[in-house]
């Protein structure tokens, strides 16, 4: 079901993974 989220927004789901990577 991951894949899904991100076959239908994987700039928005990068942009959310990349926020919380610099912030930890």
């Amino acid at each position: 079901m991951k894949t899904e989220k991100i076959s239908f927004e994987p700039k928005e789901v990068d942009i959310e993974i990349g926020k919380t990577s610099s912030i930890r």
